[in-house]
């Protein structure tokens, strides 16, 4: 039942997204990096061989950066499918198939990635690890991608490379986990939960949690905050620094105002249906 709530309410999300007609060019932008919409996209490399399935998002939890994208392939027959680890950065959205997310990667390297298990959560965030991970895909740490990248696909800017890497180990959290989470305000009065995340495979602009409060087809109850604001409380729950009074006067949620939060705390209301 949980797993439907969230997929009611991120489609919710979508609509809202899609159809503010205020930023008809900047919207779909937005709408296009919500986490439900990536998690089951298809993932093709340069020969247009299918890789496989965006399974998860693994996120550093005190930043809420993407880290890892987890690759599904195979499976039949009772026999589990193969997952296997893609640094985010190595990932492009700008792809002539609408539904397909490019990796420059050779088929017979493919083979060879990273294996990933969930028990392995936490040993992603060790930097050896990570290293390990992005040298594979050519992204060392603090440099660009060695290989070129497909003609037409999103390039990686400056700021997003500064530091691949972080400077010492992290925790982990796997973006299905955060899906769903209660958000309590500022007041500790319950303030909706988590509907949906904004995520940049760049790790240029930060993670966005897609608050809705009742329905997300009121402007008023669908707010964008940064993932890294949500402090966890003793009982595991997120706090925002904001009552729901104060978010119904934030800003509307562009993919400009996604850019500008990169270097500020900034709270937003979700595009009205």
């Amino acid at each position: 039942m949980k797993i439907v709530g969230t997929l009611i309410a991120a489609s919710g999300l979508a609509v809202c997204l899609a159809s503010n007609p205020a930023h008809p060019a900047t919207v779909p932008e937005v709408r296009e990096n919500l986490a439900t919409r990536l998690i089951g996209r298809t993932v093709e490399n340069q020969d247009a061989t299918e890789l496989g399935k965006i399974r998860d998002f693994i996120l550093e939890a005190d930043t809420g950066k993407p880290r890892y994208a987890v690759i599904a392939s195979g499976g039949f027959a009772g026999v589990k499918p193969r997952r296997r680890l893609v640094a985010t950065p190595a990932l492009s959205l700008a792809t002539a198939k609408r539904t397909v997310v490019y990796l420059e990667i050779p088929s017979q390297k493919w083979a060879k990635a990273p294996i990933y298990k969930k028990s392995d959560l936490a040993k992603l965030g060790k930097q050896e690890v990570m290293r390990e991970v992005y040298d594979f895909y050519g992204i060392p740490s603090g440099g660009s991608p060695a290989t070129p990248a497909k003609p037409g696909a999103g390039q990686l800017s400056q700021t997003g490379l500064e530091a691949n890497v972080p400077g010492a180990d992290v925790s982990m959290r796997r973006a299905s986990e955060i899906l769903g989470q209660p958000v309590l305000d500022s007041n500790r009065e319950k303030l909706g939960s988590i509907s949906d995340l904004l995520l940049d495979v760049s790790g240029v602009n930060p993670t966005m949690a897609i608050v809705s409060a009742k329905s997300l087809l009121k402007t008023s109850e669908c707010f964008a905050v940064p993932l890294h604001s949500l402090k966890l409380s003793k009982e595991n729950k997120f706090i925002a620094g904001a009552t729901l009074a104060s978010l119904e006067k934030a800003t509307l949620l562009t993919e400009r105002s996604w850019r500008q939060s990169a270097s500020r705390e900034a709270f937003y209301r979700c595009p009205a249906r």
